[in-house]
């Protein structure tokens, strides 16, 4: 495997031919999820599956739940990212340019929210914590850090 993500028992993998793979750790085998995704995989608190492709397309898995993490199909979700994450009420990007994306509109009802909005900053990667703490690593290998509306740089070289 290229990556691993989990969340409790449940991990998702992708393999160097950028091959989709789940399982229920440790009782059942690994299951092949149809698509492809590069290096972006992410799993929100509640089992929701993000993921990006080789053409930055953005993706979201319908339908995870525990008694049957891979779900039912993917759902095409408009915009460009190469890193995608999500945490337990929303979800955060990076595109190409390293510009800072945060989706709108997330909730229970429209799990894939109604739009991307565009954060002040540039960050190559971005990752949300299970209380949608986002920290984030610049080109320059500054570590930032937002809770809300404060934003703390870290600045660890």
């Amino acid at each position: 495997m290229r990556g691993a993500w989990w969340k409790e028992h449940i991990v998702w993998g992708v393999n160097s031919s950028e091959d989709i793979w789940c399982r229920r750790w440790p009782s059942q085998n690994w299951v092949k999820i149809d698509g492809k995704l590069c290096n972006s995989v992410s799993i929100s608190p509640e089992g929701e599956v993000w993921g990006t492709n080789s053409s930055h397309d953005i993706w979201y898995r319908s339908l995870t739940a525990p008694v049957n993490p891979a779900g039912v199909g993917w759902t095409h979700v408009d915009g460009k990212l190469t890193v995608v994450c999500a945490g337990r009420n929303s979800v955060w990007g990076v595109n190409a340019n390293d510009d800072i994306w945060f989706r709108m509109g997330v909730s229970e009802a429209r799990p894939t929210g109604t739009g991307w909005q565009r954060v002040q900053g540039n960050l190559r990667q971005i990752s949300v914590g299970a209380s949608d703490q986002v920290w984030g690593v610049t080109g320059g290998r500054n570590i930032f850090y937002r809770y809300e509306i404060a934003v703390v740089c870290v600045c660890i070289a």
